[in-house]
């Protein structure tokens, strides 16, 4: 009797902890497929500090942090817990000695880390908690309220941070060329997850942004910020964005956007741009999948699926759209509006726009649905027995070499072709208005000579019957 008893308890052992085995599974495989981990709730041993204000490298001495500010040994601020209403939890100012903040729980005014204007690529921010920054004011009226505040510190590494319920943004950088964002985490803030700002060859990449009020990773200004302080040369990779109103947005020349994954934004992405590469992102289950704005993008490589309203909406100007997935929008895949001298081939619809008669439309008749030289068009898995296919809208657009079967099954994949030149009709303008202003000034000249002689000959005549 007791042996069956033993045999039953440890019977029920087993069977509770492969239900504890199978539920923790289920949880992991839940955080991963929502971009999340359990990391973000590590609780670490930290030590009560009060706020940090260093203004000069010898503050770091005077503070007794272990390092001797070199790039292999740097000044270490770490396993704190400040939580303040102060403007900061740790700000930094004019130093040029290498320093990292690291494990710190942080929760302030104004900003919970604040770099200002420091030496190139001194700084570490790695594996912190800043949240429930709220709004202030300064002095000229600018809003606060921050996880992190980067500003004049280029070079500057952020990696596997969390920054959450902040007022405003989560992570702001400007004036700070080539520095890194990486693996972070940033959630619940009332603008934007990443905000990067007037810094140029910055990279953004491996982040994971949700449910943020505006944008989840953003590169341009507002709030005061002129539409001109743009962010350009930088690479946006590998993020995942869901929950915001949209995932990423970008206003600037000559970025990069890879490899993104953007899902349950009202836009995945938001573009306006020039010569930019849009590459290789998967934008699902949004509004709107993309809306892009711009000149000479290249717009290759990517999947638009099952967004609720349009795939792609553009408004663009001599940009090329090639071998792209376009499927299950609930609208149009593709919508140009007053889009111009665009080429658009090589892609593969399927199941777009299912109560209409096409799935893409335009409303102007300068693009082309097709490459001219190749002869190659798009696959539209509705095109029957046609052998061309009716683009709807007031342009009356049409592919006129319609391909097949989808290019998965054509072969050889076509590579990234170059930035178009935008230059090229403004060029031409130039050179007429350069052509008319010469024009002008010549005839200009002449009648100036002209009239110049004949009040020299009145002069001289004047002259000449006062004298006699």
């Amino acid at each position: 009797m007791k042996k069956t008893r033993k045999k039953v308890s440890l019977v029920l052992v087993l069977v509770l902890l492969v239900q504890f085995l199978t539920i923790s599974i289920q949880a992991s495989q839940i955080l991963y497929e929502r971009g999340e981990s359990s990391e973000d709730n590590k609780i670490y041993s930290y030590t009560i500090s009060s706020i940090l204000e260093i203004d000069e490298d010898n503050d770091f001495i005077s503070y007794g942090f272990n390092g001797s500010g070199t790039e292999v040994d740097p000044y270490r601020i770490e396993n704190l817990n400040i939580t303040t209403s102060e403007d900061h939890c740790i700000f930094i100012n004019n130093v040029s000695k290498y320093f990292v903040i690291q494990n710190c729980y942080l929760d302030s005014g104004r900003s919970a880390i604040h770099l200002y204007y420091i030496a190139h690529g001194i700084g570490l921010i790695f594996n912190n908690t800043c949240c429930n920054n709220y709004e202030a004011t300064g002095s000229y009226g600018e809003i606060y309220g921050y996880g992190m505040e980067i500003q004049g510190a280029p070079g500057t590494t952020i990696i596997e941070n969390t920054c959450y319920s902040n007022d405003i943004f989560g992570i702001l950088i400007s004036e700070s060329p080539n520095s890194e964002i990486q693996n972070n985490h940033c959630y619940n803030n009332t603008e934007s997850g990443i905000l990067v700002l007037t810094s140029d060859e910055t990279l953004v990449e491996d982040n994971i942004c949700h449910n943020n009020t505006l944008y989840g990773i953003e590169l341009y200004g507002r709030y005061g910020y002129s539409y001109w302080d743009t962010s350009n040369d930088c690479t946006v990779k590998s993020n995942i964005c869901y929950d915001n109103s949209a995932g990423i947005s970008m206003f600037g020349v000559n970025n990069t956007i890879e490899g993104n994954l953007c899902y349950d934004n009202e836009y995945g992405i938001t573009i306006l741009s020039d010569k930019s590469l849009i590459l290789s992102n998967t934008l699902r289950n949004n509004e709107y999948g993309a809306y892009l704005d711009g000149r000479a993008l290249v717009v290759y490589n990517n999947t638009f699926d099952s967004n609720n309203i349009n795939g792609v909406y553009c408004y663009l100007y001599r940009s090329i759209i090639l071998y792209n997935t376009i499927k299950n929008n609930i609208d149009y895949g593709f919508l140009f509006e007053a889009a111009l001298k665009n080429t658009i081939y090589y892609n593969c619809f399927t199941q777009n726009n299912l109560e209409s008669s096409s799935q893409a439309y335009d409303s102007r008749d300068d693009n082309d649905w097709f490459h001219e030289d190749s002869k190659i068009g798009n696959y539209w898995d509705d095109l029957g027995d046609s052998n061309e296919y009716l683009i709807a809208g007031s342009g009356e657009a049409k592919d006129e070499y319609p391909l097949n079967s989808c290019f998965s099954e054509l072969g050889p994949i076509p590579p990234i072709p170059e930035i178009p030149d935008i230059f090229e009709d403004i060029d031409r303008i130039m050179k007429f208005i350069l052509n008319v202003l010469y024009s002008v000034i010549g005839i200009s000249v002449i009648v100036a000579i002209i009239v110049g002689l004949i009040v020299l000959r009145k002069y001289w005549k004047r002259k000449n019957k006062d004298s006699i």
